[in-house]
């Protein structure tokens, strides 16, 4: 058996043409960030170093890793699919009309202003600007 530097290339994270253990994480880890890609490198160190270092609880510890990378997948598209809901299920008040808004008594229509959306308040804007040019 070759000596092995233990720092820049140990032999249990070599295969036996000489393929090394972070080149295979660099290449299968490229366009992930943050976490995940923490994960996933650890999930491909643990399967590929298991024989020749840790045995078993190389295993475990890449299963830990992949049930971590499981669930954060499972909540991401859970909350995707919660706020995809939420956008089709939620309709976008109906605007009120300047009609409406002379209606209401002081109080009312400043709680209507506060809550109002901008782009509804642009409107309404607008229109009060024409009907003051028309009058």
């Amino acid at each position: 058996m070759k000596n092995h530097d233990m720092i820049n290339h140990p032999a249990h994270y070599i295969s036996k043409h000489g393929l090394e253990v972070i080149d295979v994480i660099e290449e299968f880890t490229e366009g992930l960030t943050g976490i995940i890609a923490v994960c996933i490198g650890n999930i491909i160190k643990y399967v590929l170093r298991w024989n020749h270092k840790g045995g078993v609880e190389d295993l475990k510890k890449a299963r830990f890793y992949l049930d971590k990378v499981i669930a954060m997948l499972e909540r991401d598209a859970a909350v995707k699919d919660a706020a995809q809901d939420i956008s089709e299920n939620t309709t976008e008040p109906e605007r009120p009309t300047i009609d409406d808004l002379m209606s209401l008594d002081d109080e009312t229509f400043n709680e209507v202003m506060e809550v109002m959306p901008a782009d509804h308040l642009n409107e309404l804007h607008k229109e009060i600007k024409e009907e003051m040019t028309n009058a």
